[in-house]
């Protein structure tokens, strides 16, 4: 992990993969605030599912955002 923390400190995204018994399927993962307009297009593009940030519940609130799902999946995420 630590090599991919660095990276990520780096402004790099890098691909963590869940195991073959849950969802498996890789992740791009890097840190907000290193988000540049290359990097989002390039998982816009390359990717497929949401690109997902984390965001503050009091913040959610403001902005009247609802969760993306009412309730866990069978692979127990909170996305369908």
């Amino acid at each position: 992990m630590d090599p991919a923390i660095e990276a990520m400190r780096q402004g790099q995204a890098v691909i963590v993969v869940d195991d073959k018994d849950r969802e498996n399927e890789g992740d791009v993962v890097l840190a907000a605030a290193q988000v540049t307009a290359e990097l989002t297009a390039l998982m816009a593009r390359y990717t497929s599912g949401p690109i997902c940030v984390g965001v503050d519940g009091p913040i959610l609130d403001r902005l009247d955002l609802p969760h993306l799902s009412a309730g866990p999946s069978p692979t127990n995420t909170s996305l369908p």
